[in-house]
């Protein structure tokens, strides 16, 4: 162990050559609490179990400007780092620098280009390496916490890979401040399965709590489930806020049932998101995509302010958003969305929206533009869910446990957008519970569409249930009052019913903003 101050004056160390199965293994075993090392760099391989680090096994004290080019191998208990292998919560690093490769060659966790397991501060340090993890891997850091714990301006430019668990800068955070972190690396998730711990994200893989700004991502993200270009699960139902965060990589998730997508945050238990914005597409196999949230997981207090997407989202499977894919039942994740834009297309096979493709909550002040908003039936015979749920702002808008109004969505507007689906599709929501909060929407130079051709799905329609504000009323409660002033100007409805054949219904009365049609005897409308 080593208590002393050692200033390296800028000098390396070269020819390093550690191999051990014990703790510590490194060319420090251990810098005490009140000890520093600073101005060193170091050259060679070290090999250990828990906290084995290229400088320094455990840091009790201060490690700054450290650079480290040993490649370091984490064959024991948790923690491996290119500098440290773990820091306690008396410890501060910065200004470390770390191009050396580090790898977890067992069933263990916590591996990092700088430290695996984070206790204390650490601000200003970078890696270039390249992190081969188990589990809880990142760029920078494995897994960072302690109450006095700050995780300020941290750069990954590393690939980072692991089984389960990644971050590209922070594989897991429960700081209390996280700011000013920046990816670069492509990082990848390997795990097929759908473990509810399992997540992957360009910045940081997990937030347990904490206050984060300042978050970019521009490396591509590949995993299997909660995956997301800032964080992959927020597992905190306290107040955790993301502030000022974004996203330029490609986001894509290999799961084909619970995808939990977004170019911002996968999955979420609870947290305030403002002002942050994607410009990565984001494609997931399976239910729940968004361009900023892709699911809410329980009941906490879930609120999205003055966020863009402005790129294109997909889903293979229902709930697919603009910004939300949607909670994952109507008894977990009261949603409200509002100062919102998207300008990116949405795509799934059902309950696809420009904002939100399911919700129960409050949607305000949102408004969709220059996009393409579809469904696409990919079942025949009876599909009653698919191909439907389409809308400009909300494709489904679904009752909470009481069967009583779970959405309100008023002062939105969609324009110069396409809207279509094989059924339930209009331009502010493709099927709607309840009227009375529906308010002051617009539609301006829209094009909604119900597709029935036979190509679609081969032999079968159903009713279309088409419309500029509501496509189908499921408690037939929508009331077009004038106090309602939901408004239309320059707008298509349109229904491709048999092959070949089309349905214009552009002189259908505006004012009523709904028309049903049914494919039973013929074509008739319903007022």
């Amino acid at each position: 162990s080593f208590g002393g101050h050692l200033d390296g004056n800028n000098c390396s160390i070269r020819g390093v050559n550690v191999s051990a199965t014990t703790p510590k293994a490194s060319l420090f075993y251990c810098v005490l609490k009140g000890g520093s090392i600073k101005n060193l760099s170091a050259y060679g391989t070290v090999s250990g179990g828990q906290y084995v680090g290229g400088i320094v096994g455990r840091s009790f004290g201060t490690l700054l400007n450290l650079t480290n080019y040993i490649n370091v191998t984490q064959s024991g208990a948790n923690g491996g780092g290119g500098v440290a292998g773990g820091t306690t919560s008396s410890s501060y690093t910065e200004g470390c620098v770390n191009y050396g490769t580090i790898e977890c060659v067992t069933g263990h966790n916590k591996t990092a280009g700088i430290t695996g397991l984070g206790e204390g501060g650490i601000k200003n340090c970078v890696n270039f390496g390249t992190i081969n993890g188990n589990s809880l891997a990142g760029g920078v850091v494995g897994e960072s916490f302690a109450a006095q714990n700050l995780c300020e301006n941290l750069v990954n430019y590393g690939t980072v890979t692991t089984k389960t668990n990644a971050g590209g800068v922070i594989g897991q955070s429960s700081a209390p401040v996280v700011k000013n972190i920046i990816n670069y690396g492509f990082v990848q998730n390997s795990t097929t399965g759908d473990g509810a711990t399992n997540f992957t994200a360009g910045a940081v893989g997990c937030v347990k709590l904490g206050a984060l700004s300042n978050l970019v991502n521009y490396g591509n993200v590949e995993g299997s489930a909660r995956v997301a270009g800032i964080t992959g699960q927020v597992d905190s139902t306290g107040t955790t806020t993301f502030d000022n965060c974004y996203n330029y990589g490609r986001i894509s998730c290999g799961h084909k049932t619970n995808s939990y997508i977004g170019g911002i945050l996968g999955a979420a238990k609870a947290a305030t998101v403002t002002a942050c914005i994607n410009y990565g597409e984001v494609v997931g196999k399976g239910y729940y995509v968004g361009g900023i949230l892709g699911v809410v997981t329980t009941s906490g207090n879930m609120v999205i302010n003055n966020c863009e997407n402005h790129a294109n989202i997909s889903g293979s499977s229902n709930a697919v958003g603009g910004i939300v894919g949607g909670p994952v039942n109507e008894t977990k994740g009261e949603v409200t969305v509002s100062g919102c834009t998207n300008t990116g297309d949405i795509t799934g096979p059902s309950m696809v929206g420009g904002i939100v493709g399911k919700i129960a909550g409050t949607i305000n002040n949102c408004h969709v533009d220059g996009c393409e908003v579809v469904a696409t039936a990919n079942l025949v015979g009876d599909a009653w869910d698919n191909g439907d749920k389409v809308g400009g702002i909300v494709g489904y808008s679904e009752p909470n446990a009481a069967n009583t109004p779970a959405a309100s969505i008023e002062n939105c507007s969609v324009k110069n957008t396409y809207i279509s689906a094989f059924r339930d599709v209009a331009g502010i929501v493709g099927a709607y519970y309840y009227g009375d909060n529906l308010k002051n929407n617009a539609v301006e130079n829209v094009n909604v569409i119900a597709v029935q051709r036979e190509s679609v799905n081969p032999g079968y329609y159903k009713d279309a249930n088409i419309g500029y504000v509501v496509g189908r009323d499921l408690l037939n409660a929508y009331s077009a009052k004038e106090d309602n002033a939901n408004t239309t100007a320059n707008s298509d409805i349109r229904v491709l019913y048999a092959e070949g054949a089309e349905l214009n219904v552009n002189s259908f009365d505006a004012s009523e903003h709904r028309l049903e049609i049914s494919s039973a005897n013929g074509l008739a409308w319903f007022s």
